[in-house]
Parts: structure tokens; C-alpha cells; sequence
């Protein structure tokens, strides 16, 4: 209960700006005119084309703002307008040409009507505003996108021209020659006391680098014991397989990078290597070698070829042994073809060089795009022989497989326009393609994680012992959150994929934050946020409500001494009330005011007229029910032939659960609309009655006695009132007698009942008191001598 009051408490805290109103600063009112001089050298700027990347982003940082302050301010003066024309609503219609009105009424109206007039010129220049904005951001978009194209439609010298194709093939052997020879160069170009010294020193760094390397071997064993795979583990969760994921991706990946960047921080201190041709070679040789690494690291890492139960992204044993290898190989494709790149670009060596060296990258890393693809999606398996025959019909393609020769045709067409001299446009879509499936691959992980996470947040017993949420609510609520984290996943795995392909992500921000900060359609100001967060707000005080219903029926508050059937009544009211309240709420933080809910209750009356008067009706009968009280849960009754007990009463309908374990919805206007029986009104003491007959012959005084000694020989029938005896009727066949007695436990009525009727057959049989069946005489008449009987006549006449 103390947390509940906390939450309640908390929530109360965080709503409480939303109808106190927080306090805010002045308003100060946008000046159009500084803002059109703004905007006009804002685009006086953008139409130059010499804006740069840096310049344009500050333009738009700073037409966003003055978007901000646009809505904000044509806000204010919409809310000033709605005020002004109340009250001009107030003054009643304006009088016709030929009527007149009071002079003091005609001045105010005068006045409001100036005013209303002003705040529509100024609401109208705030609309001007905006689309001076949307032209900037119009052009903004103009801009970059043909920068965009115009930096990867760059047509350059095509491979097909013999010449430059021989030329640049003996230029590339020229380069790899001079990258052979750089090692001696160098030696041969020291000068003697520095040739001393690295023939000293060589030694010292062999055998650091060695120490170093030793030193990374026991600390990777170390953190693989300690925090890696553990075979124990049988069914490792996913937080788990992260958990020891980063600590493998540490040995693998980041302690052999630590000792590659010990190397290059020790060769760019040193003057004597970090030089020439040579010096350029080892650092990057080092930087590719450390991508390779931290590639090679992460790939096993998260598909773990040979420890499956501790994969990340969950494929097939064989599919991740092919998917790990084929990544692996293509690392060092790429870091291979990319140290030859980068290091022709850092030599300054000729653009011949660079430029076949480019198309080269291309083909290496398309290739290496088609085999990953190959492996992880395309399904080359052949039919298995004897399996199929002439008759067998083959399937298609899978999906997975379409998608693979998709990927090889994209990857194709890209590399071969390379050849044709759109050199960029190749790089483009190659790398972009490249990093969109690594950030999905990203997304893929985090939203395990989170899920994961998650799950393991619930499994916490917090919940059960506070809040006494059960297993079932629990399983629901991650459901429920896995349902809404998906949308958001992929909300923002949208936005940075556009993003990778170039497209202006900001610019769409822009317009979805001012479609969800609020829009006009007519005279109505609509908020998307102010919705969601209304919405949001509705289920979370619901929830708060329920979890105060649940403290009444399993939590602290069931603790309190109360009958059954009002504890009932407060759990429904609960739930009534909560909806209403949480309703209210919502509606207040989506904006609305009393008039809307005045609206809201207009439109309910109008649909109560047009045929939901019947679930008012069960509305207000369910209220009669829960406060009068005719029934409560547990009772027995009978209601329009039903019979059964009140299992649950709702605001609408009544549920009854009859002896065949069936349930009967009722609803609550049928049960105040008609007469009902409910043995249990005043309490569970019922009466048990035994009809029995016995034949004119049999004792009286001894057939009364009996059925009194055998009433009384029941454990479960009272003394009080005790049991009696009625004589009720002299009939056809037998005396008819009537057993009444009473037991403290009326749903015991059909048991007691049961035995009676035994124990009254057994001790009937030991008196040798009968009990007779029905009978009936039957007395035989002959016609008269010399009457005739009619021909249609029964020679038999009954009489009884």
C-alpha cells in the first residue's frame, strides 16, 4: 500500500502542471517583420550557392527556431482570439442597419471587434511565416539533393580505354614494387649513428612487443574464465549471451588492439621509423590490421560458429559457420584492398593509381556483398538422389533466396557502371549498401537486448511482493511492451537508414515534430503529442486504479474487516470511478476544457436517444445493485428461471454460474425489472422440506414421531427452530404428511434433503409403514334385462 500511495502520489506530482499550469516566462509576441529579413538573407545565401554543409545546417538550425516560436506565438494568438470572441458572444448578434443598441454596448462591441481583428492580421501573418519556412526548407532540400547527385554522378575516365587501362596496370605493379623495396630503402637511407641505433634497439622491441603480446594472452584467459562462455549455463537468456559477448569481444578484438595501438603510438613518437615511405607503410598496415581485428572479433562474437547456445542472432549452426567465414574472409578482402587505397592516397602517387585502385575496392567489396548473401540467405541445397522423380513438382525460389539474387544483381549492376567511369556512384551504393546491414544488424541486437533486459526486470519478486502482479499480468505486460518497442525500433532503424542514403533526415524531423506539436484543420488546433500523451495518461491511471482494486481484493486493504458484499461494491465503483477519473484527466492533458467535455456529453445524450438507452439503463441498474445490495456475490437465486450463484456483478450485466457449471450473463436492468429469489438475502439458514404419504391405514401419532426422530438424527438440521410436522391433506391414495426443518447452511439443502429421504424409506420399511401408490376402483356394470344398450356403448363403465 505504501508503494501504491508513492505512485500515486508521484503520478499526481508529474500531472499536476497540466491543470495548475507550470510557470512560464513572459510571453513575447515574434516580430514578422525582423523574421522576413531573416528568412530573405537566409535564402539570399542558399540561392548563391556558396553555402557550405556547415552553413546550411546553421540556416536550418535556425529556421527551426523561429518555426518554434511561430507556433508558439500564433498559439497565443489564437487563445487571445477564442477570449476576445467569447466575449463578443457575450454582447449577443450584432443589431441589423436599421435597429440600434446602447451606446456603452456598442463601444465594447466596437472595441472586442478591433481587437478580434488585430489577432486575425496576426494570425495571418504567422500563416505567411510558415510558408516562407516551408520555401527555405524547400530549398534546402533542393540544395542537397543535387549536390548529392552531382557528387556521384561525376563521370570519369571509363577501364574500357586500352591505354589507360595498360597504363594504370604498369603503375599498380610500379606501386607494388615501390611498397617491396621501402623496407631497405629506408635501412639504406638511415645515417650511421641512427643505423647503430636501430640495431641496438631492435631487440628491445622485439622483445616488448613479445612481452606485450604474453601479457595479452594470460589476461584473455583470465577474462574468458571469468566472464566468458560458461558450460553450466544450459539456456543462457539473451542479457546473458551480451553480457559474455562483450566480454569475448574484449579478448578477441580489444586486447589485440590495445597492443596494435601501443604499436602506433610508440611508431608516431619515433622519428627514426616514422619516416618516408616506410613510416607510412607500417602506420597504416597497423590501423587496416587493427580494423581487421576489431571485424574478425565482432563477427565471431555475435554469431559464435562454434558455441551456438551463446549466439546472438540466432541462426543454424551450419548457416553461422558459413555466415562467420565468409564475414572473416571478407574483412580482410576489404581491409586489405582499403590499406592499398588509403596508402596510395597518403604517397600522393599518381590519380591513375587511385583511380584503378577504386574500382578494384568496388569489385572486392561487391564480391565480398555477394558471398555473405550467398551464405547466409541463398538456399543452394541440392534434392537429395532417389527423393524426387520426373513427376515430382520442384518449388520456387524461397524468399530468402530472391533476396540473395537480388543483393547479386544490385551488387553487379553497381560494380559494373564503375567500369563505365561513375566511379562514386558505384562507392555509393556499395558502401551505403554495406552499412545499412550493418546498422540493421545493430538495431537487431539492442532491441534483444532491450527485450531481454526487459524480461529479466520482471522476473524481479519487486513486483509480486508490492504490487501483487501475477505471473500471467507479468507475461502481459511484456507483450505489451515488446508490441510498442517494435514500432519504435524501427521508427528510428528508418531514420538512420535514410539517413546512410543520403536523405535529409532533419528536414523530415522537422516536419513530423510539427505534425505532432500540433496542426490546424479549419479552426481546430490539433496536437498529436498532447493526444498520445493523453492516451498514455488514460492507461496508466487505469492501471493505478486497478492496482488500488487489487490491494482491496488480494492486497493489504483485503486485510480489512468488511462483508463481502461491500468490499464487492468498492472494487466495482473501483473501476467505474477509475474510468471516469482517468477519462477526465486525459482529456485535460490532450487540451480539452469542461466545454469539450460539455460537447463529449452531448454527443452521449444524443446517442442515449438514438438506442443506447438499454446500456444506460444496465449502467444505472448496476449502480442500484451495487448500493442496495438486492444481491452479492455468493448469493443463490433465481432470477428470470436461472438458478445458480452470483459469481460476478458488473457495472452492465450480472453473471451467474448455474449447477451445471454454465454461466448466464443477465443483464442488470432484467433483474431490478422483475421479481427474483435469493436464498441467501439474510443469511445461509434455509429451510428443508419432505413431502411424504403413507397409506389410511398406517398410525398417525407413529408416522409423525418417526419423521421428527429422523429429522433430528441429521448433524446438520437446527433444533432451533426445531424440525415439525404438518398433516397437510387427505388424498386420493395416501395421508399426505410434510417434514419441515432448517439447517444453518442452505447450499447443504439438496444433501440434507437426500438423506432424509433415505433414512424416512429405510425406517418406513422397518414400521411396516406403507407408503401405497396411487390408486384408483374401478366398478363393472351389466345393462338391465330388457334395456337395450346403446351400439356405441362400453359394456364397461368406470366410476371411482
Amino acid at each position: 500500500m505504501k508503494k501504491l500511495t508513492l505512485s500515486l502520489t508521484a503520478l499526481l506530482l508529474a500531472l499536476w502542471p497540466a491543470f495548475a499550469g507550470a510557470e512560464t516566462p513572459a510571453f513575447v509576441p515574434l516580430n514578422p517583420a525582423a523574421v522576413n529579413k531573416k528568412l530573405d538573407a537566409a535564402a539570399t545565401k542558399l540561392n548563391s550557392g556558396k553555402a557550405g554543409k556547415e552553413e546550411i545546417a546553421a540556416i536550418l538550425q535556425e529556421v527551426a527556431g523561429i518555426e518554434d516560436d511561430r507556433q508558439q506565438t500564433r498559439q497565443q494568438y489564437a487563445e487571445e482570439l477564442a477570449s476576445v470572441q467569447k466575449k463578443l458572444n457575450a454582447l449577443g448578434p450584432a443589431p441589423e442597419k436599421d435597429e440600434s443598441e446602447p451606446a456603452a454596448i456598442a463601444k465594447q462591441r466596437k472595441e472586442f471587434a478591433g481587437k478580434a481583428d488585430g489577432y486575425k492580421a496576426q494570425i495571418a501573418q504567422m500563416d505567411l511565416l510558415a510558408a516562407r519556412i516551408d520555401e527555405i526548407n524547400g530549398l534546402i532540400l533542393k540544395i542537397r539533393n543535387r549536390r548529392l547527385l552531382d557528387n556521384i554522378l561525376v563521370k570519369q575516365s571509363s577501364i574500357f580505354h586500352p591505354e589507360e587501362f595498360w597504363q594504370s596496370l604498369t603503375t599498380f605493379a610500379g606501386f607494388v614494387f615501390e611498397l617491396v623495396k621501402s623496407p631497405f630503402s629506408w635501412y639504406r637511407g638511415l645515417p650511421p649513428e641512427k643505423e647503430a641505433a636501430v640495431n641496438n634497439n631492435i631487440l628491445t622491441v622485439i622483445g616488448v612487443m613479445a612481452g606485450a603480446l604474453v601479457a595479452a594472452f594470460f589476461l584473455s584467459r583470465y577474462i574468458r574464465s571469468r566472464l566468458g562462455y560458461r558450460a553450466a549455463v544450459e539456456h543462457p537468456d539473451y542479457s546473458q549471451k551480451v553480457r559474455a559477448g562483450i566480454a569475448m569481444f574484449i579478448v578477441r578484438g580489444v586486447i589485440p588492439a590495445a597492443v596494435i595501438g601501443a604499436f602506433l603510438f610508440w611508431l608516431k613518437g619515433n622519428g627514426v621509423v616514422n619516416t618516408g615511405s616506410f613510416g607510412l607503410l607500417l602506420h597504416t598496415a597497423a590501423v587496416y590490421l587493427l580494423y581487421y581485428y576489431l571485424t574478425k572479433a565482432a563477427v565471431r562474437t555475435v554469431f559464435t560458429p562454434d558455441n551456438g547456445k551463446w549466439r546472438i542472432i540466432e541462426v543454424a549452426d551450419g548457416c553461422a559457420k558459413c555466415i562467420s567465414s565468409a564475414l572473416v574472409f571478407s574483412a580482410a578482402a576489404v581491409c586489405t584492398v582499403s590499406f592499398l587505397q588509403s596508402l596510395a592516397g597518403r604517397m600522393d602517387y599518381d590519380s591513375s593509381i587511385v583511380y584503378s585502385l577504386k574500382i578494384f575496392a568496388n569489385a572486392v567489396k561487391a564480391f565480398c556483398v555477394v558471398l555473405v548473401a550467398r551464405k547466409a540467405l541463398y538456399n543452394n541445397n541440392p534434392p537429395v538422389p532417389g527423393e524426387i522423380d520426373d513427376d515430382t513438382p520442384l518449388d520456387g525460389l524461397s524468399t530468402a533466396s530472391k533476396i540473395s539474387l537480388f543483393i547479386t544483381f544490385l551488387m553487379t549492376a553497381a560494380f559494373a557502371v564503375s567500369l563505365f567511369g561513375y566511379i562514386r556512384l558505384s562507392e555509393y551504393v556499395i558502401n551505403r549498401f554495406i552499412i545499412s546491414v550493418v546498422a540493421i544488424g545493430v538495431f537487431y541486437i539492442i532491441d534483444k537486448l532491450i527485450r531481454g533486459l526487459f524480461h529479466r526486470i520482471l522476473q524481479f519478486r519487486f513486483w509480486l511482493a508490492t504490487f501483487r502482479l501475477g505471473h500471467k499480468t507479468l507475461r502481459k505486460a511484456e507483450f505489451w511492451f515488446g508490441l510498442l518497442l517494435s514500432p519504435v525500433m524501427w521508427a528510428f532503424a528508418v531514420l538512420i537508414l535514410l539517413a546512410v542514403w543520403g536523405v535529409s533526415v532533419d528536414l523530415l524531423l522537422a516536419r513530423i515534430k510539427g505534425f505532432l506539436t500540433g496542426f490546424n484543420i479549419g479552426g481546430i488546433h490539433i496536437s498529436i503529442t498532447s493526444i498520445i500523451l493523453g492516451i498514455v495518461c488514460f492507461f496508466v491511471l487505469l492501471s493505478l486504479f486497478g492496482l488500488l482494486k487489487n490491494s482491496f481484493v488480494r492486497g493489504n486493504l483485503s486485510k480489512i474487516d468488511m462483508d463481502n458484499g461491500v468490499r464487492n461494491s468498492l472494487v466495482s465503483s473501483i473501476n467505474f470511478l477509475g474510468f471516469i477519473v482517468s477519462a477526465l484527466i486525459a482529456v485535460a492533458v490532450m487540451g480539452g476544457s469542461l466545454s469539450s467535455i460539455t460537447i463529449i456529453a452531448g454527443a452521449l445524450s444524443f446517442g442515449v436517444g438514438l438506442g443506447l438507452q438499454n446500456m444506460v439503463g444496465n449502467l444505472a441498474a448496476g449502480m442500484t445493485i451495487l448500493w442496495e445490495r438486492p444481491i452479492k456475490i455468493g448469493d443463490w437465486v433465481v432470477i428470470g428461471g436461472q438458478e445458480g450463484l452470483v459469481r460476478k456483478i458488473n457495472m452492465r450485466s450480472t453473471e451467474i454460474e448455474t449447477w451445471d457449471k454454465s454461466t448466464v450473463i443477465v443483464p442488470n436492468s432484467a433483474i431490478l425489472s422483475q421479481s427474483l429469489t435469493n436464498y441467501t438475502y439474510s443469511g445461509l439458514t434455509g429451510r428443508v422440506v419432505i413431502k411424504v404419504g403413507v397409506g389410511y391405514d398406517s398410525d398417525i401419532e407413529l408416522t409423525k414421531r418417526t419423521l421428527l426422530e429422523i429429522a433430528a438424527s441429521n448433524p446438520d438440521v437446527l433444533t432451533s427452530p426445531e424440525p415439525s410436522v404438518a398433516f397437510n391433506n387427505l388424498g386420493d391414495s395416501s395421508l399426505e404428511f410434510q417434514l419441515n426443518c432448517f439447517t444453518a447452511n442452505v447450499f447443504k439443502r439438496s444433501g440434507i434433503a437426500n438423506d432424509l429421504r433415505e433414512k424416512i424409506i429405510n425406517r418406513f420399511r422397518e414400521l411396516k409403514i406403507d407408503i401405497p401408490y396411487p390408486q384408483r376402483t374401478v366398478y363393472l356394470e351389466r345393462p338391465a334385462a330388457g334395456t337395450n344398450a346403446p351400439k356405441d356403448a362400453s359394456p364397461f363403465a368406470e366410476r371411482s
